[in-house]
């Protein structure tokens, strides 16, 4: 027994299935032992169950299951509250879309605080179509350009105070913006391939950012005019922290 409308709308269709099945009895969602008539079909809802993950998927239905303890009373006349048990639970077993459990836990009636009677777990679907986001139509045809890459050809060196400056071997290098790293080697040259060029304008401007010895430094760079990296080398100066 499947419901798109939420747990009433459940309710509602067990309700008017043990109408069909037992005829004019009176339905009851309370807990068992409240009931206030003197006979009738007693449908609890003790507990939701998530059958394969009901938020598994962003888009996907959800799916829970309603497990309903079914019992019925009569005041004045058990057998026939036995009978209306009897007539639910064979066609409860006949159903195709009802699970049936033949033994409640036994917990649930002490967690009633209710006298034990005979009874049955009845297991209904809730099923929840999520509703998709609407997807904005694309109103203007696509334009793609195409801009040259090139390589960006750099050297790390470190300032000294008396003497030329020196390459930083080791340096680990980032070009943000991108999942591009290079090490540094014992000449302090580093080298990243697919780059924007100076034709990008703008959009070619490389922020690298250079960790070594404990120092971070970053830098904003415009690309050469000089369509060879090698006869355009970029060289960042990277003072080293005083120990």
């Amino acid at each position: 027994m499947l419901s798109r409308d939420g747990i009433r709308a459940v309710d509602r269709d067990l309700e008017a299935w043990v109408h069909d099945t037992v005829g004019d009895a009176e339905v009851s969602f309370a807990a068992p032992g409240r009931e206030s008539g003197p006979a009738g079909v007693s449908l609890y809802l003790f507990a939701l169950a998530d059958p394969d993950g009901a938020r598994a998927a962003v888009h996907a239905p959800v799916h829970v299951h309603l497990r309903y303890l079914v019992s019925t009373w009569s005041k004045d006349d058990p057998q026939a509250a036995h009978d209306l048990l009897g007539r639910l639970l064979i066609a409860a077993l006949d159903h195709g879309e009802l699970e049936v459990e033949l033994n409640p836990p036994d917990a649930l009636w002490s967690g009633l605080d209710a006298a034990p009677r005979p009874g049955f777990v009845l297991t209904a679907q809730l099923v929840h179509q999520r509703v998709r986001p609407p997807v904005r139509r694309v109103r203007y045809p696509l334009e793609a350009e195409l801009l040259p890459l090139r390589s960006l050809l750099g050297q790390i060196l470190v300032p000294m105070p008396d003497t030329p400056a020196v390459p930083l071997g080791g340096a680990f290098v980032e070009l943000l913006g991108t999942d591009k790293r290079a090490e540094s080697d014992h000449l302090g040259r580093f080298r990243f391939d697919g780059v924007l060029g100076a034709d990008a304008g703008e959009r070619a401007r490389w922020r690298l950012r250079v960790s070594a010895r404990g120092a971070v430094r970053e830098y904003t760079l415009s690309p050469p005019q000089a369509p060879d990296p090698a006869e355009a080398p970029l060289t960042l100066s990277f003072p080293l922290p005083e120990e």
